[in-house]
């Protein structure tokens, strides 16, 4: 499993996270691609982090194909694939 780590610009964010219409090329984008955004950190109330999203992937290929699609939809200010977790 990989992660893709997805920062959205903040009224982006709100839309998404409010089901709301301004977030309709993200949604597209993540029905195509078969994904689900969640928040890094739900129940959080810090404008900051509420632009935070993660989806988890099958392969670190899959995971960079992803990050590629997604950083072409309007609004999506960084999507990458979150590094390995181990010590430096």
């Amino acid at each position: 499993m990989a992660q893709v780590m997805v920062q959205l610009a903040a009224d982006i964010a709100a839309s998404f996270s409010k089901d709301a219409g301004g977030a309709a090329p993200l949604r597209r984008a993540l029905d195509e691609l078969g994904l689900t955004l969640e928040p890094v950190a739900p129940g959080i109330d810090d404008p900051h982090l509420a632009r935070y999203f993660q989806a988890t992937v099958a392969s670190d290929d899959e995971a960079a194909k992803v990050a590629t699609r997604l950083t072409d939809v309007p609004g999506v200010t960084a999507a990458y694939m979150q590094p390995p977790m181990g010590l430096p």
